[in-house]
């Protein structure tokens, strides 16, 4: 019988401090593929508050084709409760047609985050980690 491991216990300002980020490659509608990374910066405000700055690149790429790469600075909000952590962001500047990003993230231990952000205006979600810098 497989034994599972319990999420580990979590608290208030888990989340504070500077993370890197980083998701899966994804098709691109039109052909070609991209991915986003990026760096958190995150303060515990009270409770399971958090005022977070989030700057994020997404290279977008298609065989034989540069493709400019989408970017945005955000100034976003976190909730945490318990081990589970959503965000949602708006982008200060950034490239045009750049999506204000949203994750939802689940504690997977003391130093990362795992779960998924919303793709622009799709309804698709991108696997993403977030590892404690």
């Amino acid at each position: 019988m497989a034994q599972t491991t319990p999420a580990p216990a979590s608290g208030p300002g888990d989340f504070a401090g500077t993370w890197t980020l980083g998701g899966e490659v994804m098709a691109r509608n039109g052909g070609g593929y991209y991915y986003v990374h990026g760096v958190a910066s995150a303060k515990h405000i009270g409770g399971g508050a958090y005022t977070i700055s989030i700057v994020a690149v997404e290279p977008h790429w298609k065989p034989g084709e540069v493709i400019q790469p989408f970017s945005a600075r955000q100034k976003c909000t976190g909730q945490q409760t318990g081990t589970a952590l959503s965000i949602s962001c708006t982008v200060t500047t950034g490239t045009p047609g750049y999506y204000p990003d949203e994750f939802k993230l689940d504690r997977t231990n003391s130093s990362s985050w795992g779960g998924s952000m919303a793709i622009g205006n799709t309804g698709r979600r991108m696997k993403v980690n977030f590892y404690k810098i």
